[in-house]
């Protein structure tokens, strides 16, 4: 199944903050989603790693998708303010590991914080070339993440 990746993105943030679930009052959690490092610079490559909650891929008439969706802060000059990657299929628990190179999409990143999530998506699994109904289903937000990037340290002066 070939989704623009922008039309996931976009339906990702609309469905997400309706449809996450707190744990239960009391309840403590590792985060499902983690990011490393936590914080960086313009050009870091951030690494953002779960367990996949299901498999994905074809499922014969449906084919299901993880997306990653993030944004920063306000564009700057040449930096990255909006991110949204499909993440290649995987197996139910398997690790996947994302990395999010600033250079291979298109920039660097703007100084500030970042926040993120992991959607997995559904929709129709159609061959090319015929009619195939045009929708896809939000399953759930698998976890949320962030990262910080600053400025560098300034160079010492010699002299």
């Amino acid at each position: 199944m070939r989704v623009n990746s922008v039309l996931l993105a976009v339906l990702a943030l609309i469905a997400g903050p309706a449809a996450q679930s707190a744990p239960a009052s009391g309840t403590t959690q590792p985060p499902a989603v983690k990011v490393s490092p936590r914080t960086g610079t313009a050009k870091t490559h951030f690494v953002v790693s779960f367990s996949s909650s299901a498999r994905t891929g074809s499922l014969g008439v449906v084919a299901s998708h993880d997306v990653l969706v993030a944004s920063g802060p306000a564009a700057g000059r040449g930096c990255l303010h909006t991110i949204d990657a499909q993440i290649p299929d995987s197996g139910a628990g398997a690790k996947v590991r994302v990395v999010l190179n600033p250079a291979r999409i298109g920039g660097k990143w703007c100084t500030g914080t970042y926040r993120g999530q992991v959607e997995e998506l559904q929709g129709p699994e159609c061959p090319v070339g015929r009619a195939c109904p045009a929708f896809v289903l939000f399953r759930g937000t698998i976890g949320r993440f962030s990262f910080q990037v600053k400025r560098p340290a300034p160079k010492p002066k010699h002299g």
